[in-house]
């Protein structure tokens, strides 16, 4: 116990002869920290900001105006894919043209192909899956609208 209590004050010690090279300005800005590990100090620190005398005032950035380009919304097609890693996997899709909600099965095993998954309410390719074959597609409602 007297050991740790001995050590605890050099360590007091060394920091305080390291902080008073510093002026009281720069002292405050000093970020110390202090890993103890086998009764050695291990000391890391941020060197403070140097500053031109003249200058009273820290600088001041301005920031650049941001340029909002609006134009047109993109066309998105709302996807969510449901056990992928099973053989048989799962697709909660949105038609590409119709927006017309579809719960999609097909099979995702080797070897995989590109897949036109059309839609059963307008005849148009829905989405392009990968996978083996598509087993059914079935029209829900909507879960984004």
């Amino acid at each position: 116990m007297a050991k740790r209590t001995e050590f605890k004050q050099q360590i007091k010690e060394v920091l305080d002869r390291f902080i008073e090279g510093f002026e009281s300005t720069q002292a405050s800005t000093l970020d110390i920290y202090t890993t103890f590990k086998q009764g050695k100090t291990i000391m890391n620190y941020e060197k403070p900001i140097k500053r031109n005398p003249q200058e009273t005032e820290p600088r001041q950035y301005k920031p650049r105006p941001r340029i909002e380009e609006e134009g047109e919304p993109q066309p998105c097609q709302h996807l969510r894919l449901l056990d992928c890693n099973k053989p048989v996997s799962r697709a909660i899709l949105e038609c590409y043209h119709c927006h017309e909600g579809l719960l999609c099965e097909y099979k995702n095993v080797l070897p995989v192909q590109d897949i036109d998954v059309r839609c059963p309410t307008c005849g148009k390719i829905a989405i392009k899956l990968v996978g083996q074959e598509v087993l059914s597609t079935t029209v829900i409602p909507s879960p984004w609208r």
